[in-house]
């Protein structure tokens, strides 16, 4: 198969139902200039940073990493706790209340009750290594890393699926075609291959 056979078989943007822009080229000058830029499902986005297509090695272990750091941060906490501070055994249940209230999506949904609890965690931590309290330094240490690694998972991925799409058509016609990713303009409209947000409302094509 020659190449120009091949490259007329690729999914092309000039094909797809209800794409904002005349063609690839034009998509990608609009995010470069910042009139548009792609909306991107944070859990998939997730997802494609450990085995998707076009998805770096590197981006491959930075994902696998943060994305194990929650979960190897509750086993180092038990082992602490089991070997140097047994009491501390009766804060596990926090870790994982916290695992799920700090997860980016949970926080951007519950907004003030997510953040609220984010600052006092904060303050508790500076005042536990300012009094030398180490079993709530501990504690409060523990769950700013769990809620760290999840916020650095989802803003890696997001940004290297923001940028394969604007580098690779056939993704971006993939995943525009399965309403895994939108197009968002800096005025909050937000379209979708069947459906768009504009003025804050909701309305299919």
């Amino acid at each position: 198969m020659s190449r120009d056979e091949t490259e007329a078989e690729a999914p092309r943007v000039e094909i797809l139902a209800h794409f904002p822009f005349h063609d690839f080229h034009e998509f990608r000058a609009a995010y470069a200039t910042g009139v548009a830029s792609p909306f991107i499902s944070r859990s998939v986005a997730c997802r494609w940073a450990r085995v998707g297509l076009y998805s770096s090695p590197l981006l491959n272990i930075q994902a696998w990493v943060l994305g194990s750091l929650p979960h190897l941060t509750v086993i180092a906490f038990v082992l602490y706790a089991a070997i140097r501070q047994p009491f501390l055994l009766f804060a596990t249940p926090l870790l994982i209340i916290g695992y799920f209230l700090f997860n980016p999506i949970m926080v951007r949904m519950l907004r003030i009750f997510a953040w609220g609890p984010l600052i006092v965690l904060v303050c508790s931590f500076i005042w536990a290594l300012a009094k030398s309290k180490s079993g709530f330094a501990v504690v409060a240490g523990a769950l700013l890393v769990i809620w760290s690694g999840q916020e650095l998972l989802h803003y890696t991925a997001v940004r290297g699926l923001s940028r394969a799409v604007t580098e690779h058509e056939d993704l971006l016609c993939s995943l525009w075609s399965t309403r895994v990713v939108g197009i968002a303009y800096p005025n909050g409209d937000i379209l979708w291959v069947d459906h768009r947000q504009q003025n804050g409302q909701y309305a299919d094509y």
